[in-house]
């Protein structure tokens, strides 16, 4: 029964993909969609491949015949970890308690905890890649420096399955404990939202606060004894089986996914069923108010986003960024301008202001391309849709509240955090209306791009939220393009302002989002909308 229920969830998750046909199976793809989905992850894990191999040669070439090999597999396991963690603690909640066939599942004579361990297994499988993609160039690189050297090789694969393992145990339960606040409160998409970024700071912190031991390394000799780093020794030391290190970390490991699995396949039933936080509404005498079509719309899908927790952590994650960026920024002020000042001084071309000022104005920009609130708002509509066809309003009007909410959510918090960058950068005062009109020209880009894709590749059929918002092409290409655009940026601000051209350069981002904002409103309102109407509900 395992077996059949991670095949179902596995042919889902492609469904989410490449489509579903009416009937709910998977659509057989034509042979230019099955080119194009190839060639889109061939680059996506090909780019992180090629970025793992760089860092795994460079650190590599030095630790490894310096015989800190075991901070070599440290630096890795726990990057590795990161990645693999902050990927499942956003699709452990979705995938085990919100999938809309757990009533169906449950009504089955199907064991709970069958249901609970095929559905952690899908989330498993994809951490599992995730995994590959990271340490097989660890691995390689390890062999070439090492001269084979079998131990540390066997030791990096077995530590390769381990820490998956782990990383979807803690995530598991972060997706628990923040399931069973939601359940008891009215407001649970904002607990959800409040605990699981609660959960990420921590992480984030705690990540920072082991990393800064090896700061004296990284900046200083490559000189380093075991004892200078014992937290990373200890870690890395198990790759080359260390009793206790290997024990510890195998324990850990396997005990806390053995623990995760227990606990939640216990209460696994109360908890997809019980709905403590829900309250019966009572009925308010109110006067009616003539509003507009577009206005209503609009009030709709402001009110879809804040009623998801995973609507709004997924698609509005480079708000929560830029928020940190900002306060970052503000609190390590003077470092930051000691570092630009140096920096200046070794560039006698450009002065500091010329330099600072552009490039805080394009990593708003880059931050905030991570939010792609409109690259699903179509696709959400669901079996819903047939409703929103037959009104009598507008298609224009429908694509405008569509990319509203990703304007209206995303402006005010960007452009907090941009004054806060200047403030903190200390940019000249000419730079202002960069700061302010650059990230809300990327903003309404952002959001013409995110539906005019989302348009060309909308998906309706889903067992849950998580897989529109997550898995859907239309996401995943307005990610890809928007993080191309914004590393392009950054690195042409760069050069520029370098050159002494940083006014230019921050004039040229400006032009170039506000052509672009152009060009898709014209596609949006144009072709868009033409498609919109053709799409049957």
């Amino acid at each position: 029964m395992i077996k059949y229920l991670i095949k179902n969830r596995l042919r889902s998750a492609l469904g989410a993909m490449v489509g579903k046909g009416k009937g709910g199976a998977v659509k057989k793809a034509s042979a230019g969609r099955i080119v194009g989905f190839t060639l889109l992850y061939a680059y996506v894990i090909g780019t992180f491949l090629l970025l793992s191999s760089i860092v795994s040669f460079s650190l590599g070439a030095v630790l490894i015949p310096g015989g800190a090999s075991w901070l070599y597999f440290s630096v890795f396991m726990i990057a590795s970890f990161s990645i693999v963690f902050i990927f499942s603690i956003f699709e452990t909640k979705s995938e085990l308690f919100e999938c809309k066939d757990n009533d169906l599942l449950l009504s089955m004579p199907i064991k709970p905890k069958d249901i609970v361990i095929s559905r952690i297994s899908v989330v498993l499988i994809y951490n599992y890649i995730e995994e590959l993609i990271i340490m097989l160039p660890c691995i390689v690189s390890y062999s070439i420096f090492s001269r084979g050297d079998i131990i540390g090789v066997l030791g990096a694969l077995v530590m390769s399955m381990l820490l998956p393992l782990f990383a979807t145990a803690i995530a598991s339960g972060v997706g628990y404990v923040v399931a069973i606040v939601s359940k008891r409160t009215k407001k649970n998409s904002f607990v959800t939202l409040a605990f699981s970024v609660f959960f990420l700071l921590i992480y984030i912190f705690g990540y920072s606060a082991v990393m800064e031991n090896a700061d004296s390394f990284f900046e200083g000799s490559f000189e380093v004894v075991p004892s200078d780093l014992p937290l990373l020794y200890f870690i890395g030391s198990a790759v080359r089986f260390a009793p206790v290190s290997f024990i510890c970390i195998a324990v850990l490991s396997i005990g806390s996914a053995l623990l995760a699995y227990y606990v939640i396949s216990k209460s696994y039933i109360k908890l997809v069923t019980d709905n403590k936080g829900e309250k019966r509404t009572v009925y308010k005498e109110e006067k009616l108010k003539s509003k507009s079509a577009l206005f209503a719309l609009t009030s709709k899908e402001l009110k879809r986003f804040f009623s998801s927790a995973t609507y709004m952590l997924n698609t509005g994650l480079g708000i929560i960024f830029e928020i940190i960026l900002a306060i970052f920024a503000v609190a390590k002020r003077d470092d930051l301008s000691e570092a630009v000042n140096i920096l200046s001084s070794e560039i006698p071309i450009a002065s500091a202001g010329e330099i600072i000022a552009p490039l805080m104005i394009a990593a708003v920009v880059f931050v905030g391309g991570l939010s792609s609130i409109s690259s699903c708002a179509l696709s959400l509509e669901g079996k819903n849709l047939w409703v929103l066809k037959t009104l009598p309003v507008r298609d224009c009007d429908v694509m405008l509240s569509k990319v509203l909410p990703h304007i209206i959510v995303s402006l005010p918090p960007t452009l907090i955090s941009s004054v806060l960058l200047m403030i903190a950068s200390s940019a000249p005062i000419k730079y202002l209306p960069f700061f302010i009109l650059t990230p809300a020209a990327a903003i309404v880009f952002s959001a013409f791009l995110g539906l005019v894709i989302n348009v060309a590749f909308p998906k309706f059929e889903y067992d849950n939220e998580a897989q529109p918002v997550k898995q859907s092409l239309s996401v995943f290409l307005v990610m890809i393009i928007q993080m191309l655009v914004g590393i392009a940026v950054f690195v042409i601000t760069f050069i520029l302002s370098i050159l002494s051209f940083g006014f230019i350069a921050s004039l040229a981002v400006l032009l170039l989002f506000c052509v672009l904002s152009v060009i898709f409103g014209v596609i949006l309102f144009g072709p868009s909308a033409k498609k919109y109407a053709k799409i049957e509900a």
